[in-house]
């Protein structure tokens, strides 16, 4: 199979929507200067299908111009989206009689409990440079010196204090380009002693894959690549989810995105018989019949009489990067919003099999126009929602465990494209008490990961990792 690339790498996984609104703290004239520059660049953009970089870094006003981007930079790779700012006709989210933070838990612009706290003692330092469009960072078991580096357009890269090395090509086998490409890696928990890996891509036809390699004396043939599970995407190229983690009881899980457009025109997510728009779990352990895979009995759909049996929770717009609390188990999801909110939910441990978190019979905490009725399942709100005055498109990361910020502990670490910064907040006893900005010299922050001390890693979509460290 040749390489397809239906645009140079751009925007990965539905960041492709419009920034939003004002840059809010980030700064006034200059914001909507940047917004401008970004407006004018945007033609520029989709016409010659190019993707610029500014020099590797958002900094200044920079950040603004990266705001007014966010919404267009599709390009020629998964066609026009510029329409009414990026999002097309479709309508917004409604808040309740109260306004969104009438829901319990949900906040907007502050928290319950204490608001913003004293700055933590945060800096970021770059590991990795040199890459191509880096996405996320693993890590694997047995290999505790090293990360793990995804690049969208099909390779995975090994990184330790003596360089970065390639681990495995499958340019050949992924369809790369706009929200498109090799999106994740996760390694069996068993790696060290069975070299299997499991990969979340897109292929030639534009659907979403789960398919599994194997390793040999440290590196990984194409030749290996086996798909468990095909998803149909062929209607639009954004919305494609992308993350897969290995959850605390063994089994794979993998967030899919609502198939694309707006307003998840199909339906899919608050759709039980529909994979796209959920969170899945598989047993890749074992064999059902007819399957690559087995359903673990705990899915609340697993007979298949009443919905797809792989379903683990329903109601996700696009949950681009999300992942396990490596102490308590519990998930958490950054979801990307649609016109209003940005959204991050909390699953605890023992509690997600069977939650609905709502998209498209709302955004947010608010009831969303002309989108589908609930399905099934334990409706679940938000533990915190952004407006676009705050962000534009979430980057879910990691609660950090590790050693280096005694201070940062049990923090939950994430980002927001469209700003030049990490975000961080501290949930206790069933709300949001605390929440940080911390500066960093990034530019879009795409991904996050952890290595195998639990130490925090972020990549830098032109093309570093950066790792957190005490300031």
């Amino acid at each position: 199979m040749s390489r397809i690339t239906s645009a140079p790498p751009m925007l990965p996984a539905a960041h492709a929507r419009r920034a939003g609104g004002q840059e809010g703290r980030a700064g006034g004239s200059s914001t909507a200067a940047g917004a401008a520059i970004g407006a004018a660049a945007l033609g520029g953009i989709a016409a010659l299908g190019t993707w610029l970089v500014f020099g590797g870094k958002a900094s200044g006003n920079i950040a603004s111009v990266i705001a007014g981007l966010t919404g267009g930079l599709v390009g020629a790779g998964i066609g026009a989206h510029i329409a009414s700012g990026g999002r097309g006709s479709e309508p917004s989210a409604t808040p309740g009689p109260s306004g969104p933070t009438a829901v319990p838990g949900a906040t907007v612009t502050g928290v319950a409990g204490r608001g913003e706290t004293a700055m933590l003692p945060v800096a970021a330092r770059s590991v990795a440079t040199g890459l191509s469009s880096p996405v996320q960072v693993a890590h694997a078991p047995g290999d505790p010196d090293a990360i793990y580096i995804v690049e969208q357009g099909g390779v995975i890269k090994r990184h330790t204090d003596q360089g970065t090395t390639v681990f495995a090509d499958l340019h050949d086998q992924v369809n790369s380009g706009g929200e498109r490409g090799l999106l994740s890696v996760a390694f069996h928990p068993d790696y060290a002693t069975n070299g299997r890996l499991f990969v979340y891509y897109n292929d030639a036809s534009g659907d979403v894959n789960i398919g599994e390699l194997h390793a040999v004396n440290g590196r990984v043939s194409a030749r290996s690549l086996t798909p468990l599970m095909t998803i149909p995407h062929r209607d639009a190229g954004n919305h494609n989810g992308g993350q897969l983690n290995f959850g605390p009881d063994g089994y794979l899980y993998a967030g899919t995105g609502d198939g694309g457009g707006a307003g998840d025109q199909h339906g899919n997510a608050q759709n039980p018989n529909q994979l796209l728009g959920k969170m899945l779990r598989i047993d890749v352990n074992h064999q059902d019949a007819g399957k690559r895979y087995a359903v673990p009995a705990g899915n609340p759909f697993a007979d298949g009489r009443e919905g797809a049996p792989e379903i683990f929770a329903l109601g996700v717009r696009n949950p681009w990067r999300w992942s396990f609390d490596r102490t308590t188990g519990d998930m958490w999801i950054g979801d990307v919003g649609q016109g209003s909110w940005e959204e991050v939910n909390l699953l605890p441990a023992g509690t997600g099999a069977g939650a609905n978190l709502g998209w498209n019979a709302r955004e947010g905490s608010g009831a969303y126009r002309g989108g589908a009725t609930w399905g099934p399942g334990r409706r679940v709100n938000p533990v915190l929602q952004y407006g676009h005055d705050e962000g534009a498109s979430i980057t879910g990361g990691f609660v950090y465990r590790g050693n280096a910020i005694p201070e940062l502990r049990g923090w939950y670490v994430y980002a927001d494209i469209a700003r030049s910064e990490l975000r961080a907040l501290k949930y206790e006893h069933g709300e949001v008490v605390g929440r940080q900005r911390i500066p960093v010299d990034a530019g879009m922050i795409t991904g996050f990961g952890e290595d195998a001390a639990g130490e925090l890693y972020f990549t830098d979509f032109s093309g570093a990792v950066q790792r957190l460290e005490h300031r």
